[in-house]
Parts: C-alpha cells; sequence; structure tokens
C-alpha cells in the first residue's frame, strides 16, 4: 500500500450528484471506471491488493459460467473507487497522466473523462435521454473505450521517451 495514495474517481461522485438519475442504481455511476480497469486489468497492471486478496474474483471474471464483472469488482473489492494502489507502478505511472486532466499529458491529449465523453456509446435499453449515466456497460461498449485507451497509452509511452 502507498502512503499517501491518489484517488482518481469514485462512483459516489457521480451517483451522489443531484442529476443522477433516481431510477438507474448506484453502479451506472461507475460504468466509465470500469471500462479504465478492465483495460488496465488486460494490460496487466493490476495492484499487488488485487493480486494477492481478489484472485478468485478475477477467476470468476474469466470464466465463462460466470456472471461476474469488472464493474462487479469494481464495486465488491474497490467499493466503487479507483486509486493508484489499484495498479502496478507502470499503471499507476499511466492513470496519474490521463485521469487527471491538469497534467501536461492529458493537457497535450486528453484526459480520460474527456475523451469518454466523446465516444459513441451505447446507452441502456429504454434510456430516455442520451446522458453519460446512461451508457451501456457492455462488450460492445468496452471495445470501443478500449481502442480510444490503447491509443493514449501509446501516446503516453512516446510522450514519456521525450
Amino acid at each position: 500500500m502507498r502512503i499517501n495514495a491518489i484517488s482518481y474517481d469514485k462512483a459516489k461522485y457521480h451517483y451522489g450528484v443531484d442529476d443522477f438519475p433516481e431510477e438507474l442504481p448506484v453502479t451506472q455511476g461507475g460504468v466509465h471506471m470500469a471500462f479504465f480497469y478492465c483495460w488496465m486489468l488486460e494490460k496487466g497492471f493490476a495492484g499487488e491488493d488485487l493480486l494477492e486478496d481478489g484472485a478468485d474474483l478475477l477467476v470468476k471474471i474469466h470464466q465463462e459460467t460466470e456472471d461476474y464483472s469488472v464493474l462487479d469488482l469494481l464495486f465488491d473489492f474497490n467499493y466503487g473507487g479507483l486509486m493508484d494502489e489499484d495498479f502496478n507502478q507502470e499503471g499507476a505511472e499511466f492513470a496519474d497522466a490521463y485521469y487527471d486532466d491538469t497534467s501536461v499529458f492529458s493537457k497535450k491529449y486528453g484526459s480520460y473523462l474527456q475523451d469518454y465523453s466523446g465516444l459513441d456509446l451505447d446507452l441502456l435499453e429504454g434510456a430516455k435521454e442520451q446522458r453519460y449515466y446512461y451508457i451501456q456497460f457492455s462488450d460492445q461498449n468496452y471495445e470501443k473505450a478500449k481502442g480510444l485507451l490503447d491509443q493514449r497509452y501509446q501516446q503516453f509511452l512516446e510522450f514519456q521517451g521525450n
């Protein structure tokens, strides 16, 4: 565990606001974080705590017979938040640069939340309006976010090289 851990985002920052639709589950406040978290895990950027204490949950995510997702993991293991300690050193460095809209990197290339809000993502069935909170947690939407994250990570690697 790192001293002075950095919190990137928490679902309660989203579901705890006045404009969060009452009819939606609180997990909808974490969909954007779950896409980011899923990508980080696929890249091998998981932190020690998850690898040691949440290994059984990681197995559940990868079993096709389980109805368990990274969105579930985000709320079950991470309590609906993302912190630097959730990632290894390499992952935390990328998250520091890309999730923080004040970083030099994100000012040049864009931050995750800025980029995410510009993606053309599918909404929940029956969504009354095109709003951030109605984004569907789906494989199709993840693939769109993954393409963006792959691009930004490549730019990050190039940016670090300068």
